[in-house]
């Protein structure tokens, strides 16, 4: 999802959703996020490459580090 507008990743997630049964449907997210909390070294290697994808995305494959959970929330997905 990193590598998509706002637009087609709530695509993704709205197709994700009819693909799921809406009683049991489990759908697993991984990415790059912000790990401040975990640890300085977490926080500080975020921060570098955040700075790479803004200065030359080509260095980091397009990828950034991105909160995930607002995209789930809007479209109304239970975060467990």
């Amino acid at each position: 999802l990193d590598l998509m507008s706002d637009a087609d990743m709530f695509a993704v997630i709205d197709d994700a959703e009819r693909c799921l049964r809406p009683e049991t449907g489990v759908m697993l997210l991984a990415g790059i996020t912000w790990g401040y909390r975990l640890s300085l070294f977490t926080f500080l290697t975020t921060a570098v490459w955040e700075v790479l994808y803004r200065c030359t995305r080509k260095v980091v494959g397009g990828c950034r580090p991105q909160h995930l959970e607002p995209y789930l929330l809007h479209r109304g997905w239970r975060i467990t």
